[in-house]
């Protein structure tokens, strides 16, 4: 499972809160940013990998 961050960098412990995510923890270690438009669809500036929400709360990697 992926700690989920909010717009200040700072780990999400209950999303229940309300908090919107905005950043993910990426497989390279750094954080992949949420895509402006895409709601629920983050990308990684350092690797370019991509993750989607998936049913149930997981992040999954989506391939180009």
């Amino acid at each position: 499972m992926r700690k989920e961050y909010d717009y200040q960098k700072i780990e999400v412990a209950n999303r229940a809160e309300g908090v919107l995510v905005e950043y993910i923890s990426c497989d390279c270690g750094m954080l992949a940013e949420r895509i402006r438009w895409k709601r629920t669809e983050y990308k990684c500036k350092s690797c370019g990998k991509q993750y989607k929400l998936a049913f149930g709360g997981q992040y999954i990697e989506v391939k180009n």
